[in-house]
């Protein structure tokens, strides 16, 4: 699990930086026909990656994760969830950036034209026990919320197909020295995808396993 991995190795990092900042960046984009989901989050990893090579993107080290939820009209809706650790110098430095900032570094990273929304936060407390251990929460929680996988089966399969082998989480910069992504991390599992003979089965169910902590088909 990568919150335990992450637990782990919060103390040996805030022990080598004890004066780092750190910040809780949440990035979105319009949202898309579930049909376009995999394409939506591969633009978005492509964006991610043009963004933190720039010289204003100012973490040492940031785990991102990518979270789905579903809109009123059916569309999905993904964003990226990010904790990112930032210089003790940050919030009175010429590296800081507003609200306003990162809503354009994130917009020009995309290479889009409307404004995308854009939350940032900053994590406050410097202990596993306060904030930190908070915004790692929101950043490692699963992927797709159980209310939005049971709802409506056909939007279930189609997002198992469009999720299947995607990578719900990465880290970069000093978090490396820490942690390895030598783990696959899939939004939904592929042992779960649905057995073909099964999509029209009235008596399918998919769901959430809490002895098991994961879900389900029967």
């Amino acid at each position: 699990m990568w919150r335990a991995r992450f637990f782990k190795a919060m103390p040996k990092l805030l022990e080598a930086h004890p004066k780092a900042n750190f910040i809780f960046l949440t990035l979105t984009v319009k949202n898309c026909p579930v049909e376009e989901l995999k394409a939506t989050i591969g633009a978005m990893n492509q964006a991610w990656g043009r963004m933190n090579v720039r010289k204003a993107f100012p973490a040492d080290g940031w785990v991102k994760s990518v979270e789905i939820t579903r809109g009123k009209d059916g569309l999905a809706h993904p964003h990226f969830h990010a904790v990112l650790m930032v210089k003790p110098s940050y919030f009175s430095g010429s590296s800081y950036l507003s609200q306003a900032k990162w809503t354009e570094l994130w917009r020009s990273s995309l290479r889009i034209e409307y404004t995308p929304v854009v939350n940032v936060k900053v994590v406050k407390g410097k202990t596993i026990e306060d904030g930190i251990a908070k915004a790692l929460c929101e950043t490692l929680k699963y992927s797709v919320k159980e209310g939005d996988l049971t709802v409506d089966r056909d939007w279930l399969e189609a997002i198992t197909n469009q999720l299947h082998k995607t990578r719900a989480i990465a880290i970069g910069g000093i978090f490396k020295d820490y942690l390895s992504e030598e783990e696959p991390e899939d939004l939904i599992h592929a042992e779960d995808e649905i057995p073909e003979s099964s999509k029209d089965d009235p008596t399918f169910y998919f769901g959430w396993r809490e002895n098991l902590k994961r879900y389900m088909s029967e």
